[in-house]
């Protein structure tokens, strides 16, 4: 079970060498876009920790040590037991009211190679990039068959950074094979999202949750 300690930090702070780190010692800060003074009320965060060495070379890691840490932290919260994930039987009883009811139906589009059901899940903007994982029929069968294989799915982690909201799912519990599924709301329902998926703050959290560390905060 992870330990939490309190704190008042929100946005996101860039930090170099967290570890024995003193005050006058961050290297690097910045807040997110669109960030507000702290709330006076209790506000969940999450402290996500990578190291340098398992993040690509960017503006993030120069001049940086490989054992140096790059810190973010944003609003959200660490589910002290993992939310499961169940599939949806039938393409119409999908449920986009909610980011974790689309990462549902994210899920069960895989499992049933739907063409369909796999688009309407992603934002109009995405399908350029999804084209071929919808309109190929092999790429269809492999996921499908991959992700049949998997008994269960579930949400470790959610938090807000933009408009969008980040969860860090992981399917039979593997950790080291997670991801961070990002989620957009488009009229009314939660469409996942690759809008944002080379942006530095998603990198640190998808190395986070494979092989650093995430660790929820509370005021």
């Amino acid at each position: 079970m992870r330990r939490f300690k309190p704190t008042v930090v929100i946005g996101i702070w860039l930090i170099a060498g967290i570890a024995g780190c003193q005050p006058g010692q961050y290297t690097a800060k910045r807040h997110a876009p669109g960030y507000q003074p702290p709330p006076s009320q209790s506000q969940r965060t999450i402290v996500f920790r990578a190291k340098v060495s398992a993040l690509p070379s960017g503006p993030l890691t120069e001049g940086k040590g490989a054992d140096d840490v790059v810190e973010v932290v944003l609003p959200g919260r660490v589910y002290e037991r993992p939310l499961k994930v169940e599939p949806v039987t039938k393409r119409d009883d999908a449920d986009r009211s909610a980011p974790e009811k689309a990462s549902a139906s994210d899920f069960s589009a895989f499992r049933s190679g739907d063409p369909e059901w796999l688009r309407e899940n992603f934002t109009e903007d995405d399908y350029p990039r999804i084209k071929g994982l919808v309109e190929d029929v092999n790429t269809r069968k492999r996921n499908q068959a991959l992700f049949k294989g998997y008994d269960r799915k579930a949400i470790v982690a959610r938090c807000t950074y933009k408009e969008y909201v980040l969860m860090l799912v992981q399917y039979d519990d593997a950790r080291d094979q997670g991801i961070v599924e990002t989620y957009q709301k488009v009229k009314g329902d939660w469409k996942r999202t690759m809008a944002i998926s080379g942006d530095d703050t998603v990198v640190v959290l998808q190395s986070a949750f494979r092989s650093g560390e995430f660790v929820e905060q509370k005021k």
